[in-house]
């Protein structure tokens, strides 16, 4: 059964509000900005660490995030987080909001960019006073094949794979005049 879609629950201002959430969290947490990092999240909100612990309040989150910009020379520094496929699902007053993220990195050291990260974020939102922030944030890198929130059946690599017809042009495929 397919996901119901909330389009008509969640106004088009709100998304938006949401979406530059999700922005002054990514540029905060990737410029080593303590402070606007905090502002997104209420006083008893929580980010979830990569192992899964709860860093619960300001301090602790705060704490959590020195640790990872400063724990190892450059592993943070020069990372982009980047979100897509943003769903948002109304809970009571909250909002559940789901994305994928990808995070290329530029590595100072070697003066290479590569992909140091893909998961999803599973977060839960509230508004205050017209200001939407974070009560949850929870990040799941795609470090095993358990992290993948994959639907159907587990992919076996049983099924015939059909054979690709070459038989058209490139104008027909893209739909282009010669």
């Amino acid at each position: 059964m397919a996901d119901k879609v909330y389009y008509d629950e969640i106004s088009v201002e709100d998304r938006f509000k949401i979406q530059e959430l999700f922005a002054r969290y990514a540029w905060a947490l990737d410029t080593g900005d303590t402070e606007n990092f905090l502002e997104c999240f209420t006083e008893d909100g929580w980010l979830s660490s990569v192992g899964g612990v709860r860093n619960v309040g300001h301090e602790a989150i705060a704490n959590e995030i020195y640790h990872l910009w400063y724990g190892r020379k450059n592993a943070f520094f020069g990372r982009l987080h980047l979100l897509s496929h943003l769903q948002l699902t109304p809970e009571g007053d909250d909002v559940r909001a789901r994305a994928f993220f990808h995070i290329p990195q530029y590595a100072v050291d070697y003066m290479a960019t590569f992909v140091f990260g893909i998961g999803y974020w599973d977060n839960l939102l509230t508004k205050i006073d017209g200001r939407w922030y974070f009560k949850e944030v929870h990040p799941v890198p795609f470090v095993s094949e358990q992290h993948i929130p994959w639907v159907g059946e587990k992919p076996t690599g049983d099924v015939e794979v059909l054979p690709m017809d070459h038989s058209f042009s490139k104008h027909e495929f893209t739909g282009t005049a010669e």
